[in-house]
Order: structure tokens, then sequence, then C-alpha cells
């Protein structure tokens, strides 16, 4: 992790920090949320500027979140080993 350009910029991205199969299921939760609220993926001039999501928690998000890679990430950003 390129601990200058976070302390710089304030994030960093971690491309390959989890897999693929595990983002599709993000977006497929995100898009079911989304669709509860009549906003459709299919249709993008009618996305609204902000819409509110709850209860993602969990499922997919817990994966992506406590990957090898974003744990190892952390650990560097708050100077412990990594």
């Amino acid at each position: 992790m390129d601990l200058d350009a976070f302390s710089r910029d304030g994030y960093v991205a971690l491309r390959g920090a989890f897999g693929a199969d595990t983002a599709a299921a993000c977006r497929a939760v995100i898009w079911d949320a989304l669709d509860g609220q009549e906003i459709s993926a299919d249709d993008p001039a009618a996305w609204p500027p902000l819409a509110e999501l709850d209860a993602l928690a969990g499922g997919p998000f817990t994966a992506a979140g406590s990957s090898p890679a974003l744990t190892k990430a952390d650990q560097s950003a708050r100077g412990g080993a990594g």
C-alpha cells in the first residue's frame, strides 16, 4: 500500500482487494435495494442524485470488508505490521 499517497490524498485504491464474485454479489444486493425504491439499473437517466440504502451489512459486504488484503492495508495505515 502506498502510505505516502494515503497520507496525501486520504484514500488509496486497493485493486484486487477481494474477488470479482464478491463485488458482483455486493452490486446485486445494492441493486435489489435500489429496485425496491423503484430505481432501475437499466434507466440511469432516471437515477436520483442521492438514494438511501439501509441494511447492507453482512453477506458479501462482510466478505469484502474482512478480506486479507483490506485487513493488511488497515494494519499498515494504522502503523502496524502489514
